[in-house]
């Protein structure tokens, strides 16, 4: 894929680990740490396709929304391969399981919204909104996209809201809402101008 990073261990280092969960899979079949572990192994193996598949075993094996951080946690990998497209694949076979998970739904939102599917990224994120309100990274991943579509009001309203129930230590979010306070003034200041 464009953009991927190549994979840090070798066909053949994949191919024995492989082998390994294989084995413990088959001794137990319910072993979760196996079935994340083997579905990880393929990420960073960059074998996204098989990892899609052993993804798609396990989770007809595990159900469970509750398990669903398990899977969560193995995002970072795709976004330190620069994997956008994959990590979306990854996210459409979660969605096939749980269509109605406001994480699920909210995560392929902010993924969309990264490749530039804008429109279908406010979708997602709208429907996340619905399913969970309350949620504050709904709230954020909604604010950002009313922010790409220039509807700064919104995005504001939203940005505020989720900023109420994050950590008050978080100050990552807190310089992204400061650099979109700049963004607003200094787009106010030149509409200003142009009226003038």
């Amino acid at each position: 894929t464009e953009g991927s990073l190549p994979s840090l261990i070798t066909s053949k280092g994949v191919d024995r680990a492989l082998e390994h969960y294989n084995k413990a899979l088959a001794i137990k079949p319910l072993g979760m740490d196996a079935h994340v572990g083997r579905v990880d192994l393929l990420i960073v193996g960059a074998r996204y396709r098989d990892a899609n598949v052993a993804f798609e075993e396990a989770l007809r094996t595990f159900a469970s929304r509750d398990l669903l951080d398990n899977w969560f946690k193995l995002l970072g990998r795709f976004r330190r391969a620069g994997a956008t497209e994959e990590a979306l694949s990854f996210l459409r076979v979660i969605e096939q399981h749980h269509p109605l998970d406001h994480r699920v739904i909210s995560n392929i939102g902010a993924y969309l919204a990264i490749v530039g599917q804008n429109e279908e990224a406010f979708e997602y994120s709208t429907r996340a909104m619905a399913i969970n309100p309350d949620n504050p990274i709904n709230k954020w991943n909604l604010a950002k996209i009313h922010e790409q579509r220039d509807e700064l009001v919104d995005a504001d309203r939203l940005y505020q809201e989720a900023l109420a129930t994050i950590d008050e230590n978080d100050v990552r979010a807190r310089c992204e809402y400061a650099s979109f306070l700049a963004l607003r003034i200094k787009r106010g200041a030149a509409h200003a101008l142009r009226r003038v």
